[in-house]
């Protein structure tokens, strides 16, 4: 059926029938169809489901009153308005017609003005109970979501909330539409992520989070909140759907976590065992033989270390916090740990303005992550792969959290595309050398986990002024 106009199924068993009604009608703009009994109009009804039906009785094959009968005994059909054409007028040809279920009747030969008013009205009384019906059913879906949605104005005033935004936000109907959003959200400690995706939010298409971090009493929670576009006729504003994504973003951390911090945990003993292909059934005879079994028995126990903690790793309730704490100087010794793993040199620890034993919210397998990923990145991106790092610590003296500087002398990130460095994949360093090789999820993998436990994660410029890239990680320290 056309979307714009009524359509209307004329049934007649005569031409002349058919032509005197559409010659009536079609300048009225109406989508006219037509069916030359009851039997092909109940098979074109179901196929153009019209707005209403002028249906005459005398015909063969299936006379009007039994094609009306069989029209309210389809579901489909059943609430479409029926206009009897006849030109029976006793009083038993109306009850029989009232008793099928026909809406109304008009008697041949009919008054022009009088055909065309009633059509009119019923075709218009008809689209609008189909808009309401519409409605009714698009609330319902909306009322019984999995998904959050809020109508907001441009004030940022809630005008319309359903149930599961209530439950995600945990504030009653009332409250929501009293209050700004923002307000709500801060109120039940959801914090907005990333804050660049946030400033001027209704026009940028960033991916946007309120992550309500985590706790000693619960796991972190993400929301992922979009814009949906509204018609042209609502009144201004903006509707956001809130999307549980929190199994989502636990399962990508898992992976990643896998894939840059767990594989080398097993290559150095898998390359000690392999010097068992060198030897033959009589080397065993001799000392340095000897020496080589006792590196593969040394590197198979390694090995089972290493994969009894990877089933560690892949425990998301520990990666991040899950009630472990850390002391900077364990960062430190982390630090430390990776640079030799790496035989690494070149860089500096300034920790001097922070106490050694200041204590932060997060375990070691989250630091050893965060600083895995940031020196991988670092190396990956220096023009000569060999960076000089420098990590510093400064304590936030108007909010609970510890800052680490992660800062090297590779390339600089242009201002223009620093808020952008933090999104999957991208990639930076072809607008230096033209490769494509991008970020990957690292850095947005390093974002996520912080801010799941009410940290954070920026890319500047350094603030000394020279070249290089100074990454800003900030860490939840006890109140």
């Amino acid at each position: 059926m056309n979307n714009t106009k009524s359509c209307i199924l004329i049934v007649d068993d005569e031409e002349i029938g058919r032509n005197t009604l559409e010659s009536l009608l079609l300048m009225e703009g109406y989508q006219l169809e037509f069916a030359n009994n009851g039997v092909e109009a109940l098979k074109k009804a179901e196929l153009v489901m019209p707005d209403l039906i002028l249906l005459d009785v005398m015909m063969p094959v299936m006379d009007g009153y039994e094609c009306c009968q069989r029209i309210r005994q389809n579901p489909l059909l059943a609430e479409v308005p029926v206009i009897i054409v006849t030109t029976l007028d006793s009083r038993d040809s109306l009850l029989r017609g009232i008793d099928v279920g026909a809406d109304d009747f008009i008697s041949k030969p009919f008054d022009r003005l009088e055909l065309r008013a009633r059509v009119r009205t019923i075709t218009r009384l008809n689209r609008q109970r189909r808009l309401m019906n519409e409605r009714a059913k698009f609330a319902w879906v909306v009322e019984n979501a999995d998904e959050g949605y809020i109508l907001v104005n441009p004030d940022n005033q809630a005008r319309y909330v359903n149930p599961q935004a209530c439950v995600f936000l945990g504030v009653s109907k009332d409250k929501l539409l009293q209050q700004d959003f923002f307000e709500v959200v801060a109120q039940q400690n959801y914090q907005a992520k990333p804050v660049e995706a946030w400033v001027n939010w209704q026009k940028n298409d960033l991916t946007r989070y309120l992550v309500l971090p985590e706790s000693r009493e619960r796991p972190p929670f993400w929301l992922q909140v979009d814009i949906l576009p509204l018609p042209a006729r609502v009144e201004n504003g903006y509707l956001l759907r809130l999307m549980d994504v929190t199994e989502k973003i636990v399962l990508a951390r898992q992976r990643w976590a896998f894939n840059s911090s767990v594989s080398h945990k097993l290559l150095t003993p898998l390359n000690g065992l392999s010097i068992l292909s060198i030897f033959k059934p009589d080397d065993f005879t001799n000392e340095q033989a000897y020496e080589h079994l006792k590196i593969a028995q040394d590197s198979a126990e390694r090995l089972n270390t290493q994969i009894s903690g990877i089933l560690q790793y892949l425990d998301s309730t520990s990666i991040c916090y899950g009630g472990f704490t850390q002391v900077l100087a364990g960062v430190e010794y982390i630090f430390r740990q990776l640079c030799e793993e790496a035989e690494y040199v070149d860089f500096e620890i300034q920790f001097d303005a922070v106490v050694l034993t200041t204590e932060i919210l997060v375990s070691g397998q989250a630091i050893e992550l965060i600083l895995r990923e940031l020196f991988t990145n670092s190396k990956k991106f220096h023009p000569k792969k060999q960076p000089h790092i420098i990590l510093k610590a400064s304590k936030e003296t108007d909010k609970n959290l510890l800052a680490l500087h992660f800062i090297d002398d590779g390339i600089t990130i242009p201002a223009t595309e620093l808020k952008k460095v933090i999104q999957p994949y991208y990639q930076s360093d072809k607008y230096f050398t033209g490769e494509v090789a991008g970020m990957g999820l690292g850095l947005a993998m390093i974002s996520q986990l912080l801010w799941g436990i009410g940290g954070s994660c920026s890319v500047l410029q350094r603030s000394d002024g020279k070249v290089g890239t100074e990454i800003v990680i900030t860490l939840p320290t006890p109140e």
